[in-house]
């Protein structure tokens, strides 16, 4: 037969595209076959295209048929791009064959829609006419989007990696391959993309479907990584008989392993409610065989009463020719969640069980709890996010307008228990727009709406609209939803030290975990002290849930606190922890820099380093410098530059010990980021020598013997000091064989610059040894005079020998040889040993004999020492 189907707008009825005739062979229980589909469009008043409030903490509901600027609705299914979460697929009735079918198709989230007519009619296939007549569409891992579509007579599933275009939809040959092979009377295909058992990195497509002309059976068909997509293996996943409602065939997959499940209804009854067992069976090697607990037929899920069609319609306005039974896996731990119809006062009540690993390879099925608390719910969808929340998408009668329009709710239950408990959020109410028309196949709303997760997020579609109740003529569109729940909440661990020296560079560490488990890829921040001066840096967790980074406290010493803080993200909430720490005073080192010298009376730089633990120079810090002790110490302070040096001066005014060295002490005191610290040193103190006589004498003769001490002799003199030593000078000397009159000696010194000068001088001195000629001299003066670049020396006088006037030249060191091997040395100079600078300058120095005849007249000697 041909089955009119209408579209009703603004409440008319409107002919539209007629259904294929149904095949010759005859079905078993035809009434309960959902094909053909109540296509009908309810065009009414638009929905609202712009954004409905968010009715719930994270949930987005939008019309997406209307956003599209599009119509249809009823028996809608949803794919989400797993490689790019914002590319969103739905199909739902509306455009049909041999015009290119259409999708909607968003790449913002949801946000905004459009209307692709871009599913092309299957080349050779029969039967397409008014079709797809059942589809569902999923994306594999790699972003191609899949689809399989029943025609009058089969079932043909293709793919795109464009769903925008046309002519990127791919068929398996010409005529295109049907999925269902050479099984006949198909009915409600169900395709899913699950990871192949065997190879983790290919997908496998999936096609589940009812074959009427079988027992009937529950088949399931695989591709197995190949586009376009081909089948190559096609087995029965269970037996559907007895069977009294449409069997609901449905799959869930398990994302860890590629493991697959089947669940269908078998079903015996005449009246409402029927009497059904929920059947779910299992495979584990890509469909090539199905068993669960020993059983090739499954295990029993529940065996309940149920109000299904024929003979029910949920509402009064749908039949529900397409099960009230649904189910998926948990992704974190392989658990199998099904949710399904029971009666209860003549309406149904959704159930859901849990069924976790048994220990030997089945499963255990749970006890029943309550999705809900209508008594009169259906369409359920489940999904399990990545976190092990468990969704549930349904509807509820919720009674009629005033006018007898039914009233529908679009429920989302979600537990974070395992399905214990469930808490419900309302998406949107709507009023139907069509009362019970007497037809017993009637679908204002379709067989199934689709409820899918990718990471933590629930993406949905029912089939309703935004019109509010009561509405004047509304439609029946796409309701887009998308659920983003709270992240789990996340903790913080502070890992790293809680002290630190002033200035000095730690890692801060710290590890981020939620629901127990690390995250990753999150950005913590760390935050020292409070106020403008804070420090701070940020850094991202490793695989271990670890942030760390290096801080370096600017603050004075003492009690302060760390804040590490968490913004959050989609996969773990805020968190942030304050834990004290104390800032102790950085190390410091000090060294003096200085001169190694000084001269009293010369203004001397001194100068001392001070850095953080030997290294990094200290700005802005008072050093003080002290030379000298006691009564006689002398400080200074100066303030540390950029290089950490200070530097001060002083007027060295100290005494002349025996080493002649003076103490040096540098010191910081310290202060509220640095702790103290001190250097010493031993400084050289310059000081100046010398000594002038006029006349000694030293003649150890057989018949003479004379000794004459230095005369006048000033004494060796050493000071660091201006100073002059002048004894009184020796009117006459008369000794023997020696006379001399009018003898002088005087040693001056001065600073800034140091200087000693040395002088000796006599009037007249007369030498007379025996054997040796008479020496005479007269107007002698020895000078010496040494500074802290050069010694010098002169001698002035007139010599006779022997009553011989000598000429002296200026050189110095003028020898003159005299009887008996004696030797007489005019201008005689010699270095001063030890000094920095030093001479020694004698007028005159005869000698003989080998020394028995040793006289001086005349010596001046200066020198410096610890020059600077």
């Amino acid at each position: 037969m041909v089955t009119a189907v209408t579209m009703v707008s603004a409440g008319l009825a409107v002919p539209a595209v007629a259904q294929s005739e149904q095949p010759s062979q005859p079905l078993v229980n035809p009434s309960m076959r959902s094909n053909p589909p109540d296509r009908t469009i309810f065009r009414g008043a638009a929905s609202l295209a712009g954004r409905p409030a968010v009715n719930a903490a994270g949930v987005f509901v939008i019309d997406a048929t209307a956003a599209a600027s599009s119509t249809g609705g009823n028996e809608p299914s949803i794919a989400i791009n797993p490689a790019n979460p914002n590319e969103i697929a739905i199909t739902r009735f509306t455009f049909a064959w041999p015009n290119n079918a259409d999708v909607l198709h968003s790449t913002d989230s949801g946000q905004t829609w459009t209307n692709r007519t871009s599913i092309p009619v299957p080349p050779g296939v029969s039967g397409t006419s008014g079709c797809p007549c059942d589809q569902t569409i999923d994306y594999g891992r790699d972003g191609t989007l899949y689809g399989t579509f029943l025609t009058s007579t089969s079932v043909v599933t293709g793919s795109t990696t464009d769903p925008t275009q046309a002519s990127a939809w791919q068929w398996n040959g010409n005529p295109a391959q049907t999925t269902n092979g050479t099984h006949a009377q198909p009915d409600q295909p169900w395709l899913l993309v699950n990871r192949d058992p065997t190879t983790a990195g290919q997908d496998d497509v999936y096609v589940a479907y009812d074959h009427f002309a079988g027992n009937p059976d529950a088949r399931v068909a695989v591709s197995y990584g190949a586009i376009p997509v081909d089948i190559t293996a096609d087995n029965i996943a269970g037996t559907e008989s007895p069977l009294a409602t449409n069997p609901g065939l449905r799959m869930a997959n398990d994302p860890r392993n590629g493991t697959m499940y089947a669940l269908y209804e078998q079903s015996t009854g005449n009246t409402q409610p029927k009497n059904v067992t929920y059947r779910l069976n299992r495979s584990t090697n890509g469909g090539a065989t199905w068993t669960l607990n020993g059983n090739t037929d499954g295990l029993v899920v529940d065996t309940v009463n149920s109000d299904q069609a024929p003979g029910f319609k949920f509402g009064t306005v749908n039949a529900l020719l397409g099960g009230v039974d649904h189910a998926a896996v948990d992704p974190t731990n392989g658990d199998v969640y099904v949710a399904y119809g029971q009666d209860v006062s003549g309406g149904n009540r959704l159930r859901l069980r849990r069924l976790t690993d048994n220990g030997s390879g089945g499963l255990t099925v749970g006890p029943a709890v309550n999705v809900s608390t209508s008594t009169d719910a259906a369409l359920p969808s489940v999904a399990v996010t990545s976190d092990g929340t468990i969704g549930v998408l349904y509807d509820t009668f919720d009674g009629t307008t005033s006018t007898g329009f039914p009233i529908f709710t679009a429920h989302l239950a979600q537990s974070t228990d395992h399905g214990a408990t469930f808490t419900d959020t309302v998406l949107q109410s709507f009023q139907s727009p069509a009362t019970d028309n007497s037809d017993p196949r009637q679908r204002v709303l379709g067989d199934y709406h689709q409820l899918k997760s990718v990471g933590r997020n629930f993406y949905g579609v029912f089939s309703g609209n935004t019109s509010g109740v009561p509405a004047a003529n509304p439609p029946i569109h796409a309701i887009y939803f998308q659920v983003t729940p709270p992240p789990p909440a996340s903790t913080l661990t502070y890992t790293g030290p809680t002290t630190a020296d002033f200035h000095d560079a730690f890692t801060a560490s710290a590890t981020l975990t939620a629901a127990g488990s690390p995250v990753t890829g999150a950005t913590v921040n760390f935050a020292l002290g409070a106020g403008t001066g804070t420090e701070a840096c940020s850094a991202v967790t490793n695989g271990a849930g670890v942030a760390a980074c290096t801080i370096i406290p600017q603050e004075p010493a003492g009690p302060t606190t760390l804040t590490v803080s968490f913004a959050g993200n989609d996969s773990a909430g805020p968190a942030s922890i304050t834990v004290p720490f104390t800032i102790t005073r950085e190390e410091t080192t000090l060294v003096y820099t200085g001169p190694s010298r000084i001269a009293n009376g010369t203004p001397a730089q001194l100068t001392a380093l001070l850095r953080e633990d030997g290294v990094v120079p200290i700005d802005g810090r008072t050093v003080s410098i002290a030379i000298g002790t006691g009564a006689t110490q002398q400080t200074c302070t100066g303030t540390t530059n950029a290089a950490g040096t200070a530097a001060c001066t002083i007027t060295p005014n100290q005494p002349l010990n025996a080493s002649a060295t003076v103490p040096l002490t540098a010191t910081f005191a310290g202060d509220a980021f640095y702790l103290p610290s001190s250097a010493t040193a031993i400084l050289l103190l310059q000081f100046m020598t010398g000594r002038a006589f006029g006349l000694t004498a030293a003649i150890n003769l057989l018949l003479l013997r004379l000794r004459v001490p230095p005369t006048p002799d000033t004494g060796p003199v050493r000071t660091p000091n201006a100073s002059t030593t002048n004894p009184p000078c020796t009117a006459t000397l008369s000794a023997l064989v020696l006379t001399a009159h009018a003898l002088c000696a005087n040693v001056t010194t001065t600073v800034n610059p140091g200087t000693a000068t040395a002088t000796a001088t006599a009037a007249d001195a007369t030498i007379g040894v025996p054997g040796i000629p008479v020496i005479s001299v007269s107007g002698l003066t020895a000078t010496s005079t040494s500074n802290c670049t050069t010694a010098a020396g002169s001698t002035t006088l007139t010599l006779t020998i022997g009553g011989v006037p000598i000429t002296v030249p200026a050189t110095p060191n003028f020898r003159i040889g005299l009887a008996g091997g004696a030797q007489l040395i005019v201008n005689e100079q010699t270095p001063v040993p030890g000094a920095d600078f030093g001479l020694t300058v004698n007028a005159i120095h005869l000698t003989a004999l080998g020394g028995i005849v040793d006289v001086v007249v005349g010596s001046a000697t200066s020198d410096l020492h610890n020059c600077i």
